[in-house]
């Protein structure tokens, strides 16, 4: 063989590779349910693909935690829950075998910290954050592997409101002393620079969600999905797989965290809505698809 075919071949495999590891464009459900639902059909069946679900607070993660994790039991205790208690004891565990090669795990972490996890998970660099707990080895060949990133995602009224009413009715005697002083008095005018901060949190997390939605890592699909959809997909995935996998929707009833307001009935009031902007335009382009980066 000479050279020139050689070199050729040798061309021809790399500009495969390259073909294989581009990342496909995110999918939000309801505007591409049909292939968004074939991608998690096909990445169900197959050996080398994995879920990793971007747990959001109050955006239905427990159903859709619950029906994934009925489909696949995990036989380790992969806890989600929570942020920094998560990451820490993802870096002094050997979570590889563990979150990385099952085939549905869940992580409730800020999207930075979820973005370098599936990034890890796929042997891929990322560049470093500073203050980021883990290194990377850039891997010279691509992985194996591939995946979904998945997460859910909601309006973010309607998600803060249920996020205060979990803070301030369940296990309220874990909360700090201004969390609790807050609930107690369950009024914004009385606790104004607690409420505003809430809000601003809020605002970092649909930041956080777009960046997901942008994220390109080679081998990793996108796919988003508005929280009042979670049910309507979940029969549309009975209807494609095999009949191998039916067993596992016999009842449609999803697990829910249900919502308590015995302790605090909270009452958004319009300063809280109108802060509440930034986050509103995040929800309408996650909605509409238009997360691309500029």
């Amino acid at each position: 063989m000479t050279a020139a075919l050689l070199l050729l071949r040798y061309l021809l495999q790399k500009a495969r590779q390259i073909l294989l590891i581009q990342p496909e464009d995110a999918l939000v459900y309801h505007l591409r349910p049909d292939q968004f639902t074939r991608s998690i059909a096909t990445c169900m069946q197959s050996p080398t693909c994995h879920i990793y679900y971007f747990h959001v607070p109050k955006t239905g993660g427990t159903s859709v935690e619950y029906q994934m994790f009925k489909i696949f039991p995990s036989t380790e205790n992969l806890m989600s829950c929570c942020n920094e208690g998560l990451m820490n004891y993802l870096i002094v565990d050997n979570y590889h075998n563990k979150y990385c090669l099952a085939k549905f795990s869940s992580y409730q972490l800020l999207g930075n910290d979820f973005q370098q996890v599936v990034a890890k998970c796929l042997n891929t660099y990322l560049p470093r954050k500073k203050n980021t707990p883990f290194s990377f080895l850039d891997s010279s060949s691509p992985s194996s592997h591939n995946a979904i990133a998945l997460f859910s995602f909601r309006e973010p009224i309607s998600r803060m409101l249920s996020q205060i009413h979990q803070l301030c009715n369940k296990n309220i005697e874990l909360r700090d002393a201004n969390t609790t002083k807050a609930c107690f008095h369950c009024n914004y005018t009385q606790d104004v620079a607690y409420w505003d901060t809430f809000v601003q949190d809020q605002d970092y997390l649909y930041e956080s969600l777009k960046n997901v939605m942008q994220m390109k890592i080679p081998n990793v699909q996108v796919l988003a999905m508005d929280a009042i959809h979670i049910t309507t997909f979940f029969r549309q995935l009975q209807s494609v797989l095999p009949v191998d996998f039916q067993r596992y929707f016999e009842s449609q009833d999803l697990e829910h965290n249900i919502e308590s307001n015995q302790n605090c009935n909270f009452g958004l009031v319009s300063p809280m809505i109108k802060s509440l902007r930034k986050s509103m335009d995040i929800y309408r382009e996650l909605t509409l698809g238009m997360t691309e980066p500029k």
